[in-house]
C-alpha cells in the first residue's frame, strides 16, 4: 500500500494500493484530545457497532471519521504537536514519505531528547497504550462497516490505520530502544566511537565494515541485542490475530491482494497469521512469479496449497522436462549398477561430469573434501523422473553450466567489468564472502571436473530389480539426504517460476526483494525443500540466467540506518531490513553463521542459545509447508534440532515426536499450550501435553521448560520467565488447600497484577480445553487425572500474553492449568492437568454472542517471579524404549587445536624470520661499513613487515587444513552408529600426535615421498571401501 509506506524502488512488477484522502473539514483534529475526538464531534457510543453503522449512516462516513480520528488524529496525539493534514496528501492521496512528514518526527525526537528520564518515561507509557486503543477501536468500525455493506474506499482506510499502527510501534520500538535509541548510555556510545576510531586503523577494516552488517552475525552483537534479535519478528500485530480465523475488513482486503498477485488462498491466510502488516504489505504488492498459471480450487478444502501435488503411483503421468525446445535431445542414464554398489558399501554417489566438452558423465564415490554442488528442486518443475535414473540431455547441459557459474566469481550478477578499480572491488567482495562462509574450512576446486548431487539420478530406481531390493536401496539413499546437502559446497536452488522471471537487469535486484521472491516461490512451500535449505551451508538461487548468492545478494541495494535520518525514515530502512531477516531465520542462517566465530566459549553459548527458538521457528515454518507423509515432519524436525534420527526407526511414527520432545534439554512453554491430539499414556496424564504431531497452533519464542536435573530417578524441569517481556507470563496459585473444581471448564479471573504492576487487563475469562474421550484408555486417563487433581494442595495457572491480543478480535493468550503437587519456600512443586485459553470480557462477547460471560470466580494471587515451578517425572516414564535421541556436536572453523597448531607454527617461523632478518641486516650492514649512531628498532621492523604476510601464508591456510579434520569428524555424526570405527573414540593425545604430525609436514609440503611410496593416513575406520581415503586439503604421508 503506497502512501503509509513508500513505494519499493524493486525491478520487479507490482500491483499496490493507494489511500485516498477523505477527511472532511468538520473533522479537523485542532485543539481536541484523542479520546475526546468522537463525543466532540457526536459520535458518543464506540463500542457498540450498530450504534455506530446508525449514527453514521454510510460506509464512507465511517472511512472518513476513521480516518480523521485513527490516523490523523493518532499522527498528531503521537508526535506531541498538532499537525495539519495536508502535509500528509499529494495528489489526493495519502502520502508519509515527504519531507515535511520526516521534518514533524526529527521534532519529535529532538524534543523528547530534552525531556527528563521521568518524563520520557511517561511519554512512552502513554504512546505505548494509546496505539492498542486505536487498533481496538479500528476493529469495533471495521465490524460498523460490515453492517452497512461492502465499500473498496472503506477497505482501504482500514488497512491503512492498521499499517499505521503497526509503524508507530516499530518506531516507537527503535526510538525507545537500549541500545541505539534515547535509552541508551552516553558512555555506551562514547565507547562504541572509541572502538570504532580504533579498528578504523586497521588494514582493511573500513571493506570488512562495509560487507558486515551489524545485525548480521549474532557473535558481533552485545547479549542485549542478541536478546532482542532473538525475540524479534514474532508478528504481534497480525492481520489473523490467535483465535481469529476471519479478520476484520482489513484483513480481508488484503488477503484479497494477495490473491490477486497471484498467492494460494490458503497460503495467504498462513501469511496473515504469521507475519505483521508491514511485511505482509511488501509481500502482497509483488507479482508473484508463475503465481497466475497456478490452480488453487481445493486449496481450501484441503488445507493446504496442492497446486504443486504430484499424485502418488501415476509415474506415466509425469512429465520430464527438456530445456532445449523441441524435446528431440538424447536421454543420458547412469550406472544402475555403479549407483546400487556405492549405497551398498555404505557410501554416497555423486555425478561428475567435464567442465568443457564432451558431458563424460560419471558415477563417484563421495569422499569427505570432494568439492560438489547438492541440487534443491521441486518435482513438479519437471526435473525429476520417478520410473528411471535418466534425464534429458539438455538438462545435464544446464546443469553442468549452471553450477559452473557457482564458483565463477565473474559470473555473479553484481560482477563489475569496467575500470581495474571497479574490478578489484567485486573480486574483493567476492573473497570476502569465501572468509565469512559458514560450512567447510577448506575447499579445494577440481579444475578439470564438475561433482553434483541430484536424488533423481544418485537415488536409485529401476523396473528390473526386485521390489525390496529397490525398495532398500532408497530407503539407504534418502537416509543419506542430511549428510548430503550438510555437506555440500554450496546448495543450488532451482525454483521454475523464478528461473522463467525475464524483463529485469540482474544488478537491480535489490536483496528484500530476492527474499520477497524466494519467500513467495513454491520451493519454499515444501517440508523437505525446509530441509534441504537449512541444511545448506551456502545456498545459491538461479534467476535471471545468474547464480545469485544469498550471503551477498541479500545485502545489495538494501539501505543501512544512518545518522542523519528521521525516525520515519529509520522505520521504513527496517522495515526493508525486517524482510531478509525473515528469510534468514527460515533458513536458519544464525545458527550456520555460529561456526565462524572465532571463540569458541561464545559461539557455544549462542548455539544454545538458539535451541528453543530455533524449535520454535522450525515448528512454526512446518505449519506451513507440506509433506508427502504427516510423520515426515517429525523427521525434519529432528534434523533441524541437531538430533540424529537413525533411532526413530525403530519408534512408531505415532511416538516419533515424544522421542524428539523428550530428547530435549530446554522445550518452549507454548507446546504446553498446544490444544491438539495428545500423547495418551496409561496411569501418567501428567504427560498429556507432548503432541502426537507438528500440526495445531503455532509456538512463540519467550518463556521456557528448562532441564534442571537427573537424580533419584527423577527428571526435574523448571519454568523459566522469557529474558524479554517478563511481564508477558502470568502465573496465578490458589491458596494452600484450596483447587478450582475439576469440572468447572469455565470461569472468571480477576488478575491481581493488573492495578500495581499495570500487567495484562483487570479480568480475563479462563476456558479449560480438556479433550473429549475418544476411546477407553483416554476415558481411563481423564479419571486417573481427575483422581489426583483432587488430592491436590491447590491449582496453579499460567497464561502467556504473549500468544494472544488485547484486539477486540481473537483471545488474550493461552497457557496451562496445573494442581499443585507440593509447596516449599522456594519452589512448587506442579503436575500438568490440561491447555487453557484467555479472553478479555470484550473478546469474549464478540466471540460468544449468545452465551454469557460465566459466573464462577476464584480468588488467586500471584506468583513471585523468585518462586520456582518445577514439574518432575520418573525417568522410566519420561524416556521412550529407543532412549534420548544423540544430538550432533557443534561445529567450528575455529577447533582449539586448529588455533593452537597454527598458532605454534606461525610463532616458530616469525621467530626464525625475524632472527634470520636480523641476522641479515646486521652482516650487510657491516659489511658495507655503516656506523650505527642509535639503536634501530630491527626487530620491530620486521615484525611488522612480515608478520601480517605471513599470518596470511602459513597461519591462516594451517588452521583451515587441521580444522577440517573436525569438519570430517562432524560430517561423521550425520552417519549411523555402527557406521563409525573403533578408531573415532581415539583419544585427545592420539588427535594431537596427528594433528602436529600433519602440521609439520605441510611447512615442507602436500606429500612427502618415502621409499614406500604414498602411506594415507586414517582417521577412523571406513564404511568397508577399499578405495583410498582422500585426507582434508589433500594432505598424505
Amino acid at each position: 500500500m503506497e502512501g503509509v509506506l513508500p513505494a519499493q524502488p524493486w525491478s520487479s512488477p507490482t500491483a499496490r494500493l493507494k489511500v485516498p484522502y477523505l477527511l472532511l473539514p468538520t473533522y479537523l483534529p485542532w485543539g481536541v484530545s484523542f479520546y475526546g475526538f468522537p463525543g466532540h464531534h457526536g459520535v458518543h457510543n464506540t463500542e457498540d457497532p450498530a450504534a455506530l453503522a446508525h449514527t453514521l449512516k454510510t460506509t464512507t462516513a465511517l472511512a472518513s471519521f476513521m480516518q480523521a480520528w485513527l490516523f490523523f488524529e493518532l499522527i498528531s496525539v503521537f508526535l506531541g504537536f498538532s499537525v495539519q493534514p495536508s502535509d500528509f496528501v499529494e495528489e489526493g492521496f495519502v502520502n508519509l514519505d515527504r519531507e515535511i512528514v520526516h521534518g514533524h518526527f526529527r521534532r519529535w525526537k529532538a524534543n523528547l531528547w530534552k525531556l527528563p528520564y521521568a518524563e520520557k518515561k511517561r511519554v512512552q507509557q502513554g504512546l505505548a497504550s494509546i496505539i492498542p486503543f486505536a487498533l481496538s477501536k479500528s476493529d469495533i468500525l471495521e465490524e460498523a462497516a460490515s453492517l452497512c455493506g461492502p465499500d473498496e474506499t472503506f477497505d482501504r482506510v482500514a488497512l491503512s490505520t492498521k499499517l499505521l499502527a503497526n509503524l508507530l510501534t516499530a518506531l516507537l520500538n527503535d526510538t525507545f530502544s537500549q541500545s541505539t535509541g534515547i535509552w541508551a548510555p552516553w558512555a555506551r556510545r562514547a565507547f562504541g566511537v572509541a572502538k570504532s576510531l580504533f579498528l578504523l586503523t586497521r588494514p582493511n577494516y573500513g571493506q570488512i565494515a562495509d560487507y558486515v552488517e551489524p545485525d548480521e552475525y549474532m557473535f558481533t552483537m552485545k547479549q542485549n541485542d542478541v536478546i532482542n534479535h532473538i525475540y524479534s519478528q514474532q508478528g504481534s500485530l497480525v492481520p489473523l490475530p490467535p483465535g481469529d480465523s476471519n479478520g476484520g475488513r482489513a484483513a480481508s482486503r488484503l488477503i484479497k491482494l494477495l490473491e490477486d498477485n497471484g498467492w494460494c488462498p490458503y497460503r495467504a491466510r498462513l501469511l496473515c497469521q504469521t507475519y505483521d502488516y508491514v511485511t505482509l504489505n511488501s509481500l502482497a504488492g509483488l507479482l508473484r512469479p508463475g503465481g497466475f498459471q497456478e490452480n488453487h480450487q481445493h486449496c481450501m478444502q484441503l488445507k493446504r496449497c496442492s497446486a504443486h501435488e504430484l499424485a502418488v503411483g501415476t509415474d506415466h503421468d509425469y512429465r520430464v522436462r527438456h530445456d532445449c525446445g523441441n524435446g528431440g535431445c538424447e536421454i543420458v542414464s547412469v550406472d544402475y549398477e555403479a549407483v546400487a554398489g556405492i549405497i551398498r558399501s555404505g557410501g554416497i554417489p555423486v555425478i561428475s561430469v567435464s567442465r568443457d566438452g564432451a558431458l563424460d558423465l560419471r558415477v563417484t564415490r563421495l569422499t569427505p573434501t570432494m568439492t560438489y554442488t547438492a541440487i534443491s528442486h521441486v518435482w513438479s518443475d519437471g526435473l525429476g523422473n520417478p520410473t528411471t535414473n535418466t534425464l534429458p540431455f539438455c538438462q545435464l547441459l544446464r546443469l553442468r553450466e549452471m553450477i559452473c557459474r557457482t564458483y565463477d566469481p565473474e559470473s555473479s550478477p553484481f560482477h563489475e567489468e569496467g575500470t581495474v578499480l571497479e574490478t578489484y572491488q567485486s573480486r574483493l567482495q567476492w573473497e570476502l564472502a569465501a572468509q565469512l562462509r559458514p560450512g567447510r574450512p577448506h575447499c579445494s576446486l577440481d579444475k578439470k571436473r564438475v561433482y553434483f548431487w541430484i536424488d533423481t539420478l544418485c537415488i536409485p530406481v529401476s523396473a528390473d530389480q526386485s521390489r525390496e531390493d529397490g525398495r532398500d536401496l532408497r530407503f539407504r539413499a534418502i537416509k543419506k539426504i542430511t549428510p548430503i546437502f550438510a555437506g555440500a559446497f554450496n546448495v543450488l536452488i532451482l525454483d521454475k517460476a523464478l528461473q522463467q522471471t525475464n524483463g529485469i537487469n540482474p544488478r537491480t535486484i535489490c536483496g528484500d526483494e530476492l527474499a520477497c521472491l524466494l519467500l513467495g516461490s513454491k520451493w519454499m512451500e515444501r517440508g523437505w525443500t525446509l530441509e534441504e535449505g537449512c541444511l545448506s551451508q551456502f545456498s545459491v538461487v538461479q534467476m535471471l540466467g545468474k547464480p545469485y548468492q544469498l550471503e551477498t545478494s541479500l545485502k545489495h541495494l538494501v539501505p543501512k540506518v544512518e545518522k542523519g535520518h528521521s525516525p520515519l525514515q529509520r522505520a521504513f530502512i527496517q522495515s526493508r531490513r525486517a524482510m531478509v531477516l525473515h528469510l534468514k531465520r527460515a533458513l536458519q542462517e544464525d545458527k550456520k553463521h555460529i561456526s565462524v566465530d572465532p571463540w569458541l566459549s561464545r559461539a557455544a553459548r549462542l548455539w544454545k542459545q538458539l535451541r528453543v527458538p530455533q524449535f520454535v521457528w522450525m515448528w512454526n515454518a512446518l505449519l506451513d509447508r507440506s509433506t508427502t507423509r504427516p510423520s515426515d515432519a517429525v523427521l525434519i524436525l529432528a534434523t533441524l534440532l541437531d538430533f540424529s534420527v537413525y533411532p526413530l526407526r525403530l519408534v512408531p511414527s505415532e511416538e516419533r515426536l515424544m522421542s524428539v520432545i523428550q530428547s530435549c534439554d530446554e522445550l518452549p512453554l507454548s507446546l504446553l499450550y498446544h490444544a491438539g491430539p495428545k500423547v495418551c499414556i496409561k496411569g501418567h496424564p501428567e504427560l498429556s501435553w507432548i503432541p502426537k504431531s507438528v500440526d495445531g497452533d503455532r509456538l512463540v519464542v519467550g518463556a521456557s521448560l528448562r532441564q534442571l536435573s537427573k537424580s533419584n530417578g527423577q527428571v526435574t524441569f523448571t519454568i523459566e520467565r522469557p529474558l524479554k517481556g517478563r511481564d508477558t507470563l502470568l502465573v496465578l496459585a490458589t491458596s494452600h488447600g484450596r483447587r478450582i473444581p475439576h469440572e468447572v471448564e469455565t470461569f472468571r479471573l480477576f488478575n491481581p497484577l493488573a492495578q500495581g504492576h499495570n500487567i495484562g487487563v483487570g479480568e480475563y475469562i479462563i476456558e479449560v480445553l480438556r479433550p473429549v474421550p475418544a476411546s477407553d484408555a483416554e476415558e481411563a486417563l481423564r479419571s486417573t487425572a481427575k483422581d489426583q487433581y483432587e488430592q491436590s494442595l491447590g491449582t496453579c495457572i499460567v497464561v502467556d500474553l504473549a500468544c494472544g491480543t488485547e484486539r477486540c478480535r481473537g483471545i488474550a493468550g493461552r497457557g496451562a492449568l496445573f494442581y499443585v503437587d507440593g509447596r516449599e519456600k522456594n519452589h512448587m512443586k506442579l503436575q500438568y492437568d490440561a491447555p487453557l485459553v484467555a479472553w478479555t470480557p470484550q473478546q469474549w462477547a464478540r466471540k460468544r454472542e449468545h452465551a454469557q460471560i460465566p459466573a464462577p470466580s476464584f480468588e488467586l494471587h500471584a506468583v513471585p517471579a523468585q518462586q520456582r515451578l518445577m514439574m518432575s517425572y520418573d525417568i522410566s516414564t519420561w524416556h521412550t524404549k529407543s532412549g534420548l535421541l544423540p544430538r550432533r556436536p557443534m561445529f567450528t572453523q575455529h577447533p582449539t587445536e586448529a588455533k593452537l597448531i597454527a598458532l605454534t607454527v606461525f610463532m616458530v617461523v616469525l621467530i626464525a624470520v625475524t632472527l634470520g632478518g636480523g641476522w641479515l641486516f646486521i652482516t650487510v650492514r657491516d659489511a658495507l661499513g655503516f656506523v650505527q649512531r642509535r639503536p634501530l628498532p630491527i626487530g620491530s621492523t620486521i615484525v611488522s613487515l612480515t608478520g601480517p604476510l605471513i599470518a596470511a601464508l602459513i597461519y591462516s591456510p594451517i588452521r583451515k587444513r587441521v580444522a577440517m579434520f573436525s569438519y570430517k569428524k562432524w560430517m561423521k555424526s550425520f552417519d549411523e552408529p555402527q557406521d563409525l570405527g573403533d578408531d573415532a573414540a581415539a583419544s585427545g593425545s592420539f588427535w594431537w600426535y596427528h594433528y602436529s604430525f600433519i602440521a609439520f609436514f605441510m611447512l615442507f609440503g602436500r606429500r612427502v615421498r618415502t621409499v614406500a611410496g604414498t602411506i594415507p593416513l586414517l582417521l577412523w575406520g571406513r564404511r568397508g571401501s577399499a578405495e583410498e581415503d582422500e585426507l582434508p586439503g589433500d594432505i598424505r604421508l
